[in-house]
């Protein structure tokens, strides 16, 4: 499902198989700007970035998720026998894609910004940290989480988003700031070479497959210049790792 019809006429849903007990209902709306409305069962739960929730029913329960600081909410179901609606938004405004990891090997690599949300049965935890030496202009560190688990993740990305398949041994080099997601079997490291531009340093990464990518044609703040007050909000409000989703 991913990202594949965020951006055409048709939307992305779900519906809860109940075979499956962290399967969620959810429908994700098309558009520039898409908003992704979900029916949590009975004592069914999510997490999802506070700054996006749109609107919430009056049984759900909304409190602060101890991500260590990240602003991320866990809205719970409290309601005694009715499925109750829950409508967020996107963080970067962008498309929203929605994983089903028991698809990708029930594991999925991806950038900290990228998060927007996830499931029941999902566990997320860093994976990797790469990192670029200080230039003029500072320097940029990024971390990239791994989602695992038979729930479903939720991510953010900016512009329009691509897919792309790695064959075994093959590599390529990308901006961090441009990628979305990759499946696990994907190895990344630090290329260690030299930013494009030293006063807004931009972390390059090396992809070698097998394994599938997603990219966004439109990099995580760029919108943002690195003096601007948003900037430097973002850059702190981005440090925490959210551990895990149960």
């Amino acid at each position: 499902m991913s990202f594949r019809s965020a951006a055409g006429d048709e939307a992305i849903s779900n519906g809860r198989h109940h075979g499956r007990p962290n399967d969620l209902a959810f429908q994700i709306e098309p558009g520039a700007t898409p908003v992704a409305e979900f029916a949590l069962a009975v004592g069914q739960g999510l997490v999802w970035d506070a700054r996006s929730i749109l609107v919430a029913d009056a049984d759900l329960k909304i409190s602060r998720w101890p991500g260590r600081g990240q602003a991320m909410a866990l809205v719970v179901n409290n309601a005694a026998s009715r499925p109750c609606r829950l409508e967020a938004g996107s963080r970067w405004g962008g498309p929203i894609g929605a994983f089903d990891l028991t698809r990708y090997g029930n594991r999925l690599l991806f950038p900290r910004h990228a998060l927007a949300g996830a499931g029941p049965g999902v566990a997320i935890t860093r994976y990797a940290l790469v990192s670029r030496p200080a230039t003029a202009g500072g320097g940029a560190d990024s971390t990239m989480l791994q989602a695992q688990g038979d729930g479903w993740l939720f991510l953010s990305a900016t512009g329009r988003v691509i897919e792309r398949r790695l064959a075994p041994a093959a590599m390529v080099t990308a901006s961090l700031l441009g990628l979305v997601a990759m499946t696990a079997t994907t190895d990344v490291d630090d290329t260690g070479g030299q930013s494009p531009s030293r006063d807004v340093p931009v972390p390059l990464v090396r992809l070698t497959g097998p394994g599938r990518i997603w990219l966004q044609s439109l990099a995580y703040g760029s919108a943002a210049a690195p003096g601007d007050p948003a900037a430097r909000a973002e850059k702190v409000a981005a440090r925490p790792v959210l551990d895990a989703v149960r």
